[in-house]
């Protein structure tokens, strides 16, 4: 029987006008495949019948100074969020997506009505006691503040039966969640055969590669440029030689991209990361990735069988030796049935 669900993103659209080019939409519409779905997102565009869109914010420490400091976003926000709130009495499910402050308030998460119906999916961790002593400010402190007033929350609502999703292991542990269900939302899909190449491939906003000098490093010791594709303005003419920046890609049309590659790089050092949707991608199509040992998502990757760690690699010998090894195929193909299990798709 079709249910009606109210999914509280406070996510933009990665294409103006199309919900489902932000990746976590487009998981919700293959889960919720069979039910009506009405997602809260933010930006500037009208709503429509399946999309209420808050007030654009770069985020949540934004959507709050303009709420409180600005009259005509506040009456925005609050018309918005007197839809939503019908909408969410008269859903059959609430799926809230976690650790961000705004799709919490908006969806009232404290109150009964709401918990009976509540999921919980929480993406990425929050900031931790030895991320803020590497990091002494007081952003990170009050980050680190946030975080603990969440788990103590989270406990309270899981102890009231709320049904909690987890994405990484070390996002469970964060918050201690004693119960949860391992959660990567990403759309499964077949392998999809291509020459041989050593070409290299990264998905994320360009802003998240300008300071990374682990993978700038990486890419100038392989002697290769790095083809990147999603949102976010071109990289300046200094990384011509170690970036390509091609542009938004569809999240229907990533494993065709990620097949025309060989090598994955997720060389990330966030404190907040989950587990990269990109490398469950990656990993459908048989790619190497590579990744920094000191990742936080290390001991969720460090068994794939076609994982190479940045910090191993000097030149592009290195590299090769790698890539041109033999790999135990019973121990890969365990390791991507695994994956494809946690995107909890049919």
């Amino acid at each position: 029987m079709s249910k009606k669900v109210v999914a509280v993103l406070a996510e933009m659209a990665f294409v103006k006008g199309i919900a489902a080019s932000n990746p976590t939409v487009a998981w919700l519409d293959k889960y919720f495949s069979n039910d009506k779905v009405t997602y809260i997102m933010r930006g500037n565009e009208p709503n429509t019948e399946s999309v209420i869109n808050l007030p654009p914010s770069q985020g949540t420490i934004d959507y709050l100074k303009n709420y409180f400091f600005n009259r005509n976003y506040r009456i925005d926000a609050k018309t918005k969020a007197q839809k939503i709130r019908t909408d969410i009495i008269n859903a059959d499910l609430v799926w809230v997506r976690a650790p961000s402050l705004v799709p919490m308030l908006i969806a009232q998460i404290w109150k009964k009505e709401v918990q009976n119906k509540l999921n919980v999916h929480i993406c990425a961790n929050r900031m931790t006691w030895r991320y803020l002593k590497e990091v002494p400010t007081f952003k990170n402190l009050a980050r680190l503040i946030y975080g603990v007033i969440l788990k103590l929350c989270f406990k309270r609502l899981e102890s009231k039966g709320v049904k909690f999703y987890f994405t990484g292991n070390q996002v469970k542990d964060n918050f201690g969640l004693k119960n949860g269900t391992y959660l990567i939302d990403y759309l499964t899909g077949p392998l999809k055969e291509s020459d041989f190449n050593f070409e290299m491939i990264a998905l994320g906003r360009t802003t998240k590669f300008v300071n990374n000098k682990e993978m700038l490093r990486f890419a100038q010791a392989v002697g290769s440029p790095i083809d990147i594709f999603g949102p976010g303005e071109i990289l300046s003419k200094k990384f011509s030689e170690s970036y390509n920046t091609k542009g938004i890609v569809s999240p229907s049309e990533i494993q065709a991209i990620l097949s025309n590659y060989n090598t994955l790089i997720c060389i990330s050092f966030e404190y907040y990361e989950g587990f990269p949707r990109v490398i469950a991608e990656a990993i459908q199509q048989n790619l190497w990735v590579v990744v920094t040992k000191k990742c936080v998502f290390y001991n969720d990757i460090k068994d794939y069988p076609k994982l190479i760690i940045s910090e191993s690699i000097y030149n592009k010998q290195d590299y090769l030796n790698i890539i041109e090894s033999g790999i135990n195929s019973k121990k890969l193909e365990q390791f991507k049935a695994l994956i494809r299990a946690r995107s909890l798709l049919k």
